[in-house]
């Protein structure tokens, strides 16, 4: 997209809470954050916790003069000029795509695309930490170069404790953080609405599910231990381990809580395995994705 008189606009819509976890919304609130240096931005979202999302995020939501989307795109529900439509929800609709010229579709891992939406969308980002193949109808980028995490990540952790960090996402039964915090009651465990960095930054190990605090993790040489909750994180989180940066502990269905305690001692006790793991994981992700992401959203 060339520079005119006026900054571009890029209206971000994104769902997020309940079943879904919070990482769609984590990861557009820091791309809007980076897009905002040099564009006008604007949000909208369906979130079942509010109180989860950012103060600044909130400041820049867009309310929807019609909150009932079947038959009107986040677009014109907003009456937000867009030049750009970015679209992170788990199910996109080609029609919605359709209301911007130029619009964006950030894939989330396992996720399917439509030959519809593959038409109608001008460019697919997927957040997975491997290269996958491309839809032939549309331009695509993927692998780990291009993960949204915060800028924050772009920075190497510290002197690691000897404690693990203790955080699952969303649709993770209760009893897999009682059996971690049993096992380990010095464990690190965030407050509520608390964002991990700093936890991360400390802990050798985060024992939790596959989602993007995987890879956040990963980007400070914390290793994850995870468990994932439905088949598609579990191939995620098997190519994964396959590449010697996450230890993935199977599907919940294969893995009853007790079962993820011995896996994450293991890891902790065997410092040389564990380093292995750390450096090997921040090859792979240095953090600096989101940058790539903003860029190449300005220029679809």
């Amino acid at each position: 997209m060339g520079s005119g008189r006026r900054r571009p606009s890029v209206l971000i819509y994104v769902s997020g809470g309940g079943n879904e976890g919070m990482g769609h919304i984590v990861r557009s609130s820091h791309l809007a954050n980076c897009l905002s240096k040099s564009c006008e931005v604007g949000v909208a979202f369906d979130a079942r916790r509010l109180e989860l999302i950012p103060d600044w995020l909130l400041a820049r939501r867009l309310p929807l003069k019609q909150t009932d989307l079947r038959d009107v795109s986040p677009v014109e529900a907003s009456g937000f000029q867009a030049d750009v439509f970015v679209l992170d929800v788990m199910f996109p609709r080609d029609d919605w795509l359709r209301s911007c010229p130029r619009s964006v579709v950030i894939v989330g891992a396992g996720w399917s695309i439509t030959e519809e939406i593959a038409a109608a969308a001008s460019l697919l980002i997927y957040q997975t930490g491997f290269h996958v193949k491309h839809h032939y109808l549309v331009p695509s980028l993927s692998g780990p170069d291009y993960l949204m995490l915060g800028p924050a990540y772009g920075r190497r952790g510290g002197a690691k404790e000897r404690e693990p960090l203790v955080s699952f996402g969303a649709g993770i039964p209760e009893s897999y953080q009682v059996a971690l915090l049993r096992a380990f009651p010095d464990a690190l465990v965030p407050e509520p609405g608390e964002m991990l960095y700093g936890l991360q930054r400390a802990a050798p190990v985060h024992a939790g599910s596959l989602g993007m605090s995987t890879y956040e993790s990963m980007s400070l040489g914390c290793v994850p231990v995870v468990v994932s909750r439905s088949t598609d994180h579990q191939e995620t989180a098997a190519k994964l381990d396959a590449m010697g940066v996450v230890v993935d502990c199977g599907i919940l269905a294969d893995c009853p809580s007790r079962d993820m305690v011995p896996v994450v001692r293991d890891v902790l006790l065997d410092d040389r395995r564990r380093a292995v793991l750390a450096e090997a994981g921040q090859d792979l992700v240095d953090g600096k994705g989101l940058a790539r992401v903003a860029k190449a959203v300005l220029n679809v």
